[in-house]
């Protein structure tokens, strides 16, 4: 067996820390980079895109709660027959750059999506042939921020608290800009 004597060990030892010091200093060389400030974000969201007209003036009452952006959002879909959906008032609601989908199945059982805006929704605006009533049964909010995902359970009749020929969820999603709630989306399932 071969014997290393302490002399050749305390040299050998003096070398490894030499080239480890040596290699530290060269990577603190190579890895050392200038600190750049991240780039800032801007302070506020723009508001409007793509030169969309901005939404009728909202009512201050409709659109300073979840809770109060809610009973307008179902609101302006209720009447009786004879009456037009207050669609400006819906619009005010609804941010510019806002989706609305359909989700559906077709003839064979094939689940389908519609997506439009809320002018698509409405399309072209009459009065109601029947009554038209809808209202929330049930809500789950779940926030972050200044965003919330909103399931209201809901249920329709032809007349104002009359017995629901329908029931089903929406999902809606809103956003506050710090002054106001918006709806930027939202979604129904009409598959039976």
């Amino acid at each position: 067996m071969m014997r290393i004597s302490n002399q050749l060990l305390f040299v050998l030892a003096a070398f490894c820390v030499f080239s480890l010091s040596a290699c530290s200093e060269s990577n603190k060389e190579q890895t050392q980079v200038e600190a750049v400030p991240a780039p800032q974000m801007e302070a506020e969201m723009p508001a409007y895109k793509d030169n969309k007209p901005p939404p009728p003036p909202a009512k201050s009452a409709d659109v300073e709660s979840i809770d109060a952006i809610m009973k307008a959002y179902y609101e302006v879909v209720s009447g009786p027959a004879g009456a037009v959906p207050d669609k400006d008032r819906d619009v005010s609601l609804h941010h510019p750059d806002h989706w609305i989908a359909i989700a559906n199945t077709d003839a064979n059982g094939k689940p389908t999506i519609q997506s439009m805006n809320i002018d698509g929704f409405y399309g072209d605006l009459k009065p109601r042939e029947e009554g038209f009533f809808e209202w929330e049964t049930e809500r789950v909010v779940h926030r972050h921020k200044n965003m919330a995902t909103v399931w209201s359970h809901y249920a329709t009749a032809k007349t104002e608290g009359g017995e629901p020929f329908n029931t089903g969820v929406n999902t809606i999603t809103l956003w506050f800009d710090g002054s106001r709630w918006w709806i930027m989306n939202w979604m129904f399932d009409r598959s039976s």
